[in-house]
């Protein structure tokens, strides 16, 4: 059975409005099993420990009635008076619903005045269910607000139009605050502070992103909106200074081993590599021995360092049609955590044997020094496969296409006896020109090399489990 969301256990107990013991709730979402009954409950801890559920009696819940005396807002809007109202900052409005009104008490302590966008620790006073006086107690700092807009010049000077289709309102643009931005282009602007009184805010022109009909500029666009971080930090970026690829001390030596990496035609960095040959364990006849190799990004990036917050930030590489924005500085990205054929690169490695029916008879994982044969697309390598080679696959074919399509063949077959699911889904790619614009939508064939690294990658993905069960 599926337990129910935070969204719905408030939108039960509102309907409810009283206290329901942790017992009538279990039984009213009908929780059977104690897995199930403990996660609940430990739920339940933390939407209280999140403020969303007051717990009364020991073991009841309810919808708090009110918000705590001490809070942190946030300045939304003013009205035509210059009045300022706020939010809780922290209000979850999918969990919560609709926020109560703050209305700002003015502010007579020397405090600096606050402004739409700012955060401050205040003081509640409740006026009714829906409607609290905030009275500031301290201002706290608020990170410049940025907005992406379109400018516009109309009779009584610039304008910005956001490209965020929720925004309430244009913003003025002085001449001065321009930056050299012309009427038609998509900028980046920060919102300046507002005198009490203002009816609208200004910006200031930080960035010329482009023009908004320019295809190429679309990507930029987005990053911008979505608050994608674009540049690293200096610091981040100077933490890379001096590292090279290491010496081989205590790694594995894995350099005359003809690894190879196989990508898209459009890949950017190189993130593994294979490797496969006949078992010579004459107790494993007709077994293979394969090899797949991954940049040893760990080397390089050291827990709690610069990199690995940065990293931590950004959560993944982000990709548009004409630019990348990676999680790793490019002297990692597509240097030395990139498995290029130009040099020796540090590895983290898995060694693993396979019978003649595919199973997994051993593994072990290896950090080392690797040097890529060569870089080779899916195309490039199927083709080599059905007797095309080029000048780069036909020296390797012997000793290492054919070895690898061997070994893939097994661990097919394998797939296939265990009922293994195959979602052999036709993958669609948009299909740009030069300029940037779009041309068309084409259908991505799937060729064996795919399915080949897909379930090389598998086996790697299995050994790991099964290293990690074992510590």
């Amino acid at each position: 059975m599926t337990l129910p969301d935070k969204e719905t256990i408030l939108r039960t107990l509102t309907k409810i409005g009283v206290a329901v013991s942790r017992r009538d709730l279990i039984d009213a979402f009908n929780i059977q099993g104690e897995n199930l009954r403990l996660t609940f409950k430990q739920t339940l801890k933390d939407m209280e420990d999140e403020g969303l559920l007051v717990r009364e009696g020991g073991q009841s819940y309810r919808i708090p009635d009110a918000l705590p005396a001490m809070t942190v807002i946030e300045v939304t809007d003013m009205d035509i008076d210059g009045d300022l109202f706020a939010r809780p900052a922290e209000w979850q409005e999918s969990l919560q619903g609709p926020p109560p009104r703050l209305e700002v008490v003015p502010d007579n302590k020397g405090h600096a005045a606050l402004k739409v966008g700012d955060r401050a620790l205040a003081r509640l006073k409740k006026i009714d269910s829906s409607l609290y006086e905030a009275h500031i107690m301290k201002r706290l700092d608020t990170p410049a607000q940025r907005v992406v807009g379109n400018v516009c010049q109309g009779k009584g000077g610039y304008t910005l139009a956001p490209l965020d289709r929720r925004a309430k309102q244009d913003y003025d643009i002085s001449e001065r605050d321009l930056g050299g931005a012309k009427s038609g282009q998509i900028v980046v602007c920060e919102i300046q502070p507002s005198r009490r009184g203002s009816l609208r805010l200004k910006v200031r022109v930080l960035e010329i992103v482009g023009q908004a009909d320019d295809p190429k500029a679309i990507s930029l666009m987005a990053l911008h909106e979505l608050g994608l971080r674009h540049s690293f930090p200096e610091t981040v970026l100077a933490s890379t200074d001096g590292m090279v690829v290491p010496p081989l001390g205590t790694r594995a030596d894995l350099r005359d081993i003809p690894l190879v990496t196989i990508d898209g035609k459009d890949a950017r960095d190189f993130d593994d590599a294979v490797f496969a040959e006949p078992d010579t364990d004459p107790h494993n006849i007709g077994g293979y021995h394969l090899l797949v190799a991954i940049a040893d990004v760990a080397y390089y990036v050291r827990p709690e360092s610069p990199l690995d917050k940065e990293a931590y930030e950004r959560g993944n590489s982000t990709y548009f049609p004409d630019r990348v924005l990676p999680m790793l500085p490019e002297k990692l990205s597509n240097d030395l955590c990139s498995l290029r054929p130009d040099g020796p690169r540090a590895t983290l490695a898995v060694h693993m044997w396979i019978d003649k029916t595919g199973k997994l008879l051993r593994h072990s994982f290896v950090r080392g020094l690797m040097l890529s044969r060569a870089r080779l697309t899916y195309e490039q390598v199927q083709a080599a496969r059905e007797g095309n080679p080029d000048e780069t696959t036909r020296p390797i074919m012997e000793n290492v296409i054919e070895p690898l399509y061997a070994a893939w063949k097994i661990l097919d077959a394998a797939r296939v006896e265990r009922g293994a699911l195959d979602l052999d889904i036709p993958e669609r790619k948009i299909v740009v020109d030069d300029a940037g614009r779009m041309t068309g939508v084409a259908v991505r064939e799937r060729l064996d090399s795919h399915r080949l690294i897909e379930e090389f990658m598998v086996l790697a993905n299995v050994a790991a489990a099964e290293a990690l069960e074992a510590k």
